[in-house]
């Protein structure tokens, strides 16, 4: 529970105290307005979980009118009670304070008895003349969504520091709202006239009587923009410059978002965004495309260049290896092995593997297999014919794969696969012998 601090906090404390209790107009209106009414299904009978009344009539109705009260129903079906919640807001004004006060009303429903309800002041919004805001709520307790209420009944109002109005409790987005609102002057005179525009009320009201921009925007009618003001002031900051040029010349900015991206196109392309010929356009999706095809062929170009310089690194690692690769496998340089038709040699050189992944439309090449220094590269002939490429792994002396036209085996691949284990220990020799002139 936190104590009042300063002059403001202390002022809101003793004015709190002198507020109103609700009248009985005010309480059965947030009893009425803030949930939705149910009826049930029973033994082939409608029962209104509003007044308790049961009569016959269509069981999968999707809106009912009870005969009994005269409230439009919705169905709830196999629940012979259940229990709702929900806030309730009063607009009050108390000196020179607009006040929002949030109540948190539970309402419990009994097939064939009238509902019962339990209603409780949360929280309260103390907004001053400058936009500053002051809070006052109960105590809640820690783990009150999961195992029960989340409010402490029982608890004082006090001073509440809240940094955020966004998904708050203290300041409720979604909750009926008495029609009779007391508004200070203040408000009125920037802009408000009684609607919220889908936007959480007590950020609104702070918004309008802090934010010189986003009043503007409400006096020209844009609510669209108006919204963005409130929900994301910096959006609106950024650009109001434009903003301004687009008021001043009459230009109503009807899809803010479109506009926005315009402008900023506007801005990567150096055009004057002060020129109304620039920034109002006739027709915005049109002059948005036109930009966007510009910016798409600049962005165009730049991939073709990092395209370019991609193919220019790897020519030049391509050239290093070939320099290097010989180096590498000057041990197996005289490695041949046969058996009769089919003959496996070491590939000596970078352009023999080119060479061959071009013949067999393999990726040996491209991937840069040359640079494996644990792999070493074999290319089996039959009758000549290059047929596979085999690749052994140096520290388990194995054969990992053996590709021919296509990366797929030939007929001849059990026997070349075989003739290469057959000669690991060949292999193993030479591999000792690199080691060693490589040291």
């Amino acid at each position: 529970m936190a104590q009042p601090r300063t002059k403001l906090e202390c002022k809101v404390y003793d004015l709190s105290k002198t507020l109103k209790v609700l009248t009985e107009k005010q309480e059965l209106y947030g009893k009425d307005m803030t949930f939705w009414k149910f009826f049930t299904v029973s033994r082939n009978r409608l029962h209104c979980l509003e007044c308790g009344h049961k009569w016959k009539g269509n069981v999968d109705a999707k809106r009912v009118m009870c005969p009994s009260c005269n409230k439009q129903l919705r169905p709830i079906y196999n629940q012979a009670w259940m229990q709702a919640q929900g806030y309730y807001m009063i607009m009050d004004k108390c000196k020179e304070f607009q006040v929002i006060r949030y109540f948190f009303i539970r309402k419990w429903m009994r097939k064939g008895s009238e509902p019962r309800y339990e209603m409780f002041e949360s929280s309260q919004a103390w907004i001053r003349p400058d936009g500053k805001c002051t809070v006052m709520g109960a105590d809640c307790n820690p783990f009150g969504k999961l195992y029960g209420p989340q409010w402490k009944f029982d608890s004082e109002l006090s001073i509440k520091r809240v940094r955020k109005f966004y998904n708050n409790q203290y300041v409720p987005y979604y909750c009926a709202m008495y029609p009779g609102k007391k508004v200070i002057k203040e408000l009125r005179r920037n802009g408000f006239k009684h609607g919220f525009y889908g936007l959480n009320p007590a950020e609104m009201i702070i918004s309008l009587l802090s934010n010189s921009q986003a009043e503007t925007i409400l006096k020209r009618g844009n609510i669209q923009m108006f919204k963005e003001a409130v929900k994301y002031s910096q959006n609106i900051a950024d650009y109001w410059s434009e903003i301004k040029i687009a008021f001043r010349n009459d230009y109503h900015i009807e899809e803010y978002d479109i506009w926005r991206d315009y402008i900023d196109m506007l801005r990567s392309f150096n055009k004057d965004t002060h020129n109304p010929a620039y920034i109002c356009p006739d027709d915005l999706h049109a002059a948005h495309a036109k930009y966007q095809r510009k910016k798409q062929k600049i962005l165009d170009i730049a991939k073709r260049q990092r395209r370019e310089e991609q193919a220019q690194k790897a020519r030049e690692k391509v050239g290093e290896w070939k320099e290097k690769y010989p180096q590498i496998r000057k041990a197996f340089a005289d490695f041949n092995i046969t058996n009769g038709s089919i003959s496996i040699a070491v590939i000596s050189s970078v352009e023999q593997l080119e060479q061959e992944a071009t013949e067999l439309a393999h990726c040996a090449f491209v991937n840069g297999y040359y640079a494996k220094e644990n792999s070493l590269l074999l290319s089996a002939r039959v009758d000549g014919v290059v047929t596979e490429t085999i690749e052994v792994n140096l520290n388990r002396m194995e054969v990992i794969q053996s590709r021919g036209f296509n990366n797929k085996a030939t007929a001849y691949h059990p026997q070349i696969v075989k003739l290469v284990r057959e000669n690991i220990p060949k292999i193993t020799k030479l591999h000792k012998k690199q080691l060693k002139l490589s040291a």
